[in-house]
């Protein structure tokens, strides 16, 4: 697998608030559209697992954004040759619906095409966007299977406690040390300090835990920046 270090991944909005790594894989995707990662530092191996979500109040935004990757994708199908993963990681869909443009986008995926090698994988980047694509085989025919990782968040906000306790049990026997990143994509916050209910529940997912393993940290980030949950 390649190492995501050699194409920029530490300045993806996924790992610019975590440790220096030296080495970063993508593993692929497990249910639920999360991103799984092995990564070193330091000489710890790290297991990091990656969400982004969107409030369900603002899914309409996600899904006109969606609609402008899938052209581009759709356009660009049509005249590769092989067969490609695509592989959505990161994108800002309130700013790219003011200025995506699906145009360049197939540009760059027909660009790329032609310089992978079956097995071969590459880190493209355009405005906000994060996404790997890897040529899967050689065809007279071309194919790119695109994976937009992105989750309409599937409870009201006071339950995100809920969705943490998701990220724990996929996270339970991955190896070495363990860390979230929620990149919550909504305008209103998912995670609000001033939210009691949200707030007692939370704390309340993270102190319990599993009292014989190390309970994962929680690094969330939105437009009002980052924070760490942790066991106190």
């Amino acid at each position: 697998m390649t190492n995501l270090i050699e194409f920029d991944m530490a300045a993806s909005p996924t790992f610019v608030p975590l440790p220096p790594f030296a080495l970063i894989r993508f593993k692929g995707l497990v249910p639920n559209h999360m991103q799984l990662f092995e990564a070193e530092e330091g000489g710890d191996a790290y297991t990091v697992l990656a969400v982004n979500v969107i409030r369900s109040d603002e899914k309409f935004i996600w899904e006109s954004c969606l609609d402008l990757l899938n052209r581009s994708v759709e356009t660009a199908s049509g005249a590769v040759r092989g067969v490609y993963h695509f592989n959505l990681l990161n994108f800002d869909v309130h700013k790219e619906l003011k200025t995506f443009n699906p145009q360049e986008l197939t540009h760059m995926l027909l660009s790329h095409s032609r310089r992978l090698k079956p097995g071969q994988q590459r880190l493209l980047k355009y405005s906000s966007l994060y996404a790997l694509m890897q040529k899967l085989g050689e065809e007279e025919w071309g194919k790119i299977i695109f994976k937009a990782a992105v989750e309409v968040f599937p409870y009201p906000p006071e339950k995100i406690d809920l969705y943490i306790r998701r990220i724990y049990k996929v996270l339970d026997n991955q190896p070495g040390k363990k860390i979230a990143v929620i990149n919550d994509l909504s305008q209103t916050p998912l995670y609000d300090a001033a939210n009691i209910i949200q707030q007692e529940r939370l704390a309340k997912e993270i102190q319990q835990g599993d009292l014989f393993k190390a309970v994962p940290d929680i690094v969330v980030q939105d437009i009002n920046g980052h924070r760490v949950l942790r066991r106190p």
